[in-house]
C-alpha cells in the first residue's frame, strides 16, 4: 500500500476496476472473483493515474485492465467472463457477438445508470 490506502502497481494484468462507493458494483466484483480468474479493485484502493484512468471514468463504467489494454463497460465484463472457470465464457462470447454487442452496450448503460437502485 502506498500513500495510505492506495495500491500502486508496475503493470496491472487481468484486473477489474469498479466504483468502490457503489454497493451493486462491490457485490458484482465479489461475484466475479468467485467465478473468474480476475483481480478486482475498487477505484478508491488504487492509484488510477498509473493506468491512465480518473475517478470520473470509474464512477461511470467498470474497467478491464490488461497491461496497456483498457476496456470499459460491456466489453470489460465480457473480458472478465472469458476468464471464467465455469460456463460464463459462453456468455462472454454472446456479449461480444457482432449482432449482439450493440444490445449489450445498451443493457450495460441501463444497468450502470440504475446501479444505485439495484444495490
Amino acid at each position: 500500500m502506498i500513500g495510505g490506502n492506495f495500491y500502486k502497481m508496475a503493470e496491472p494484468n487481468n484486473m477489474v476496476i469498479y466504483d468502490g462507493d457503489c454497493n451493486f458494483c462491490r457485490r458484482s466484483a465479489e461475484w466475479l472473483k468467485t467465478q473468474c480468474d480476475v483481480r478486482t479493485m475498487a477505484d478508491n484502493e488504487i492509484d488510477l493515474s498509473v493506468i491512465g484512468l480518473t475517478s470520473e471514468d470509474t464512477k461511470t463504467s467498470v474497467w478491464w485492465i490488461e497491461g496497456s489494454i483498457a476496456l470499459q463497460g460491456h466489453k470489460a465484463i465480457a473480458k472478465a467472463l472469458k476468464t471464467s472457470r465455469k460456463s460464463w465464457k459462453l456468455f462472454a462470447k454472446i456479449i461480444e457477438a457482432p449482432l449482439i454487442t450493440w444490445i449489450s452496450a445498451i443493457v450495460y448503460k441501463w444497468v450502470a445508470n440504475n446501479r444505485h437502485r439495484l444495490g
